[in-house]
């Protein structure tokens, strides 16, 4: 078995004839969290969106272990292990939380699954009745993030699980997710706050224009030298958001 969770060995694509991702390759070892940073428009979203198979690649191939996935449909690549948090939450916003939660649940486990998530996250207890849309951003999130929990993955995509949330909250939820990678869970995350991530990422990719321009570990990137290097091609300080988006 490989002991990469994922590869991605010259990718390139985008949105018909409009090219966002130019040749990228890039490894997630099992196991590790990996940071996918760069500035507004980079491509950070095309480039996750093609490895849940939202998108195609126009070239390049897409591994999963030891197996190629490049043209596989998103169901299969969720049936191998895969699960991707998209920046709009994921959810199913006109169903109560109750619901969104049993339907990641395992067959014949619903009534655990609701326990572990509400262990995890404790105000999603109070509202299980409520419909999960009608909820704040940051319920909504925590709820998305709980729900790729109960579905066992092996790899999570997690795209900008911070943004827009008050800090509190991001708190919460960073500390799920490092729980998450202490279990062995893989994960390729798209983060606005640069210190967070760096906290937990072991190696970090640096994508601008749709072509990686840097890849270092993450303690390399703390690194005053590299560290100001991103900040002068769009990134942002340790403690302020930084510009995401690739639309």
């Amino acid at each position: 078995m490989s002991d990469l969770a994922l590869r991605l060995e010259s990718v390139t694509g985008g949105y018909g004839d409009t090219t966002v991702i130019r040749d990228v390759s890039l490894e997630v070892p099992r196991g590790a969290v990996i940071a996918l940073l760069g500035p507004n428009g980079a491509g950070k979203t095309t480039l996750l969106k093609m490895v849940s198979g939202v998108l195609t690649p126009a070239s390049g191939r897409i591994f999963r272990g030891d197996e190629d996935i490049t043209a596989a449909r998103i169901h299969r690549r969720s049936a191998r292990g895969l699960c991707h948090i998209p920046d709009g939450h994921g959810i199913f916003p006109s169903l109560t939380v109750k619901e969104n939660l049993v339907l990641s649940s395992p067959k014949g486990q619903e009534r655990a699954s609701i326990e572990k998530a509400t262990s995890a996250f404790p105000a999603l207890g109070q509202r299980l009745g409520q419909t999960a849309g009608s909820m704040s951003g940051g319920q909504q999130q925590m709820l998305a993030v709980v729900r790729s929990y109960l579905k066992s993955p092996d790899l999570i995509l997690i795209d900008e699980v911070s943004m827009g949330l008050a800090p509190v909250v991001v708190d919460e939820i960073f500390a799920f997710i490092s729980d998450l990678s202490a279990q062995g869970t893989s994960m390729l995350l798209v983060e606005q706050y640069v210190a967070r991530v760096l906290a937990i990422a072991s190696h970090v990719y640096m994508l601008n224009q749709g072509s990686i321009t840097l890849s270092c570990s993450a303690e390399e990137l703390r690194r005053s030298d590299l560290f100001d290097h991103y900040l002068s091609t769009g990134g942002a300080p340790a403690d302020v958001p930084a510009r995401t988006g690739d639309r």
